[in-house]
């Protein structure tokens, strides 16, 4: 199976659990923008743990289970909220990424094959 057919496979396993879990609860539908954590006035966003467990997802082989999909969401969460209490404390203490830091942070993310940039 190709990776995105296993990347959408995942999806839809995940969808499933979570709409079996909604079912059996009785709960509302989840949506992106249901908050599920405030630190220190920031919120985290259920999207936000959601692309997280994808991203952990997209590079485990076969489908999970549903107890594999709550543990990385929670672990999810939690590391998203320490990320979020890291900016905060670096931001009361005026902590600042220089524009020659960027660059080698840049370099060492592509070599490293992270398609995505630090600024």
């Amino acid at each position: 199976m190709s990776r995105v057919r296993a990347g959408m496979a995942m999806v839809v396993a995940m969808v499933l659990v979570a709409a079996g879990i909604e079912a059996e609860q009785g709960l509302a539908p989840l949506r992106d923008d249901d908050v599920v954590a405030h630190v220190n006035g920031a919120v985290i966003y259920r999207k936000s743990v959601r692309e997280v467990v994808q991203g952990v997802l997209a590079v485990q082989n076969g489908p999970p289970d549903a107890s594999t999909v709550t543990k990385l969401a929670d672990d999810a969460l939690d590391s998203l909220i320490s990320l979020e209490l890291l900016y905060q404390e670096s931001q009361a203490r005026g902590v600042a990424v220089s524009d020659a830091e960027h660059a080698a942070i840049d370099e060492i993310s592509a070599a490293l094959g992270n398609s995505e940039s630090s600024a």
